[in-house]
């Protein structure tokens, strides 16, 4: 295992620190950076508080000068682990000692979680599709440089193709026939979705979604996931090949430009979404948006954790 040191990001200190450390790093960087910026609620004092709990092997406020470190954040919102590593930003395959770091920090996060259900995950899986281990961790966007490593520790391992927008000028505003999805749309938007989400999550998301109506019903929405990934976009089948997914897209990016109606900004200027790994028609589109890149594979890896006592 290797040592784990809680960070505490109920100061505007602690949190600048840890983004500062994190910065240099980016875009790899996006899996913690997004959560510091949009799982924020505000304090007394107006400071907005990640709503996460971190772990770094050093002191955010005194980065080494050589090495690798390792940030481990988990999410109540979504009972999600996510894992940076800065040798994911490096160059190259993994060496021996980064992937036994690695290795090691997935092994104290497994610790952290040991008789503790609050960190299992809750997402649930297709009948006969569940892990060989009852109780499980769930870590997040995983860098396809710990694969190989993690694999014989991890039962499940689910790919995806991680799509950027790196930060680049607002473009003028176009249609203004996009509006944000309201409680009363969320059944719809649970019922399209391939990944079940609780109703109370998807509430909490309605400022940071875009949807287009027709005879007021959403038939085109997407919205911004509490790691600050875009996620949920879904087009109706009857109003497919007319644009909406672009539409919708470009809209949610320009209004997460204007960071306006709590919906917190973009990490730092980007922005990105994860696309299932199988998923061909996915990736196309997202490669035929301007200003989108191909980025890495990652990892959203299920770890064994030891029963709760």
């Amino acid at each position: 295992m290797v040592d784990l040191y809680p960070n505490q990001l109920s100061h505007p200190d602690a949190a600048n620190a840890l983004i500062a450390l994190l910065q240099p790093h980016l875009p790899h960087s996006l899996p913690i950076l997004g959560y510091l910026f949009h799982s924020c609620r505000p304090t007394q004092s107006g400071f907005q508080e990640p709503q996460v709990e971190v772990w770094s092997t050093i002191s955010p406020a005194e980065p080494p000068s050589a090495g690798v470190f390792s940030v481990l954040l988990f999410s109540p919102a979504d009972a999600q682990f996510r894992l940076f590593c800065s040798a994911d930003s490096s160059a190259g395959p993994a060496e021996a000692a980064e992937e036994a770091h690695v290795v090691g920090v997935m092994r104290s996060a497994t610790r952290i979680a040991d008789g503790n259900p609050r960190y299992r995950t809750i997402v649930p899986l297709p009948p006969g599709d569940q892990p060989p281990h009852t109780a499980m961790i769930f870590v997040g966007s995983v860098h396809e440089k710990w694969a190989r490593c993690l694999a014989p520790h991890a039962p499940r391992m689910n790919p995806c193709v991680k799509f950027l927008c790196p930060p680049q000028p607002a473009p003028p505003s176009r249609e203004p026939s996009v509006s944000k999805l309201e409680e009363a749309d969320l059944e719809r938007v649970r019922a399209a979705s391939g990944i079940a989400r609780s109703h109370e999550y998807l509430l909490e998301r309605l400022a940071a979604s875009v949807c287009v109506r027709a005879d007021g019903l959403p038939v085109a929405w997407a919205l911004v996931h509490a790691d600050g990934s875009i996620g949920a976009l879904h087009v109706e089948d009857a109003h497919r090949r007319r644009g909406l997914g672009r539409l919708v897209m470009r809209a949610l990016v320009e209004q997460l430009g204007g960071g306006a109606d709590g919906a917190g900004g973009e990490a730092l200027g980007w922005n990105w979404t994860d696309v299932v790994a199988a998923n061909e028609a996915g990736s196309g589109f997202m490669r035929s948006l301007a200003g989108w890149e191909e980025g890495w594979l990652c990892y959203w890896v299920f770890v064994a954790a030891s029963p709760s006592s």
